[in-house]
């Protein structure tokens, strides 16, 4: 789903899901939110370069996911 480096303090955070043209889905959402509070907490990165993959960086937001979850779900998604 991503892609993580580290050279010396910079880390690159890359979106790689290209079947799905890197749609930003709910898991694509968790595995963003969970890499930029890893590296929120690590000392040793200064800066954070966040790429989409080779032909795109991202669609948008996943609307074939969000058309088949309950409006709750959509509360959810809103507070991530």
């Amino acid at each position: 789903m991503i892609i993580q480096s580290q050279e010396n303090d910079v880390a690159t955070v890359r979106m790689n899901d290209p079947e799905h043209r890197n749609a930003f889905s709910m898991p694509m959402r968790i595995a963003l939110l969970n890499a930029f509070r890893a590296l929120e907490a690590d000392q040793n990165v200064r800066a954070v370069v966040f790429t989409g993959g080779d032909k795109q960086f991202c669609v948008g937001g996943d609307i074939t996911a969000m058309g088949n979850q309950p409006m709750g779900a959509a509360l959810d998604r809103m507070r991530i």
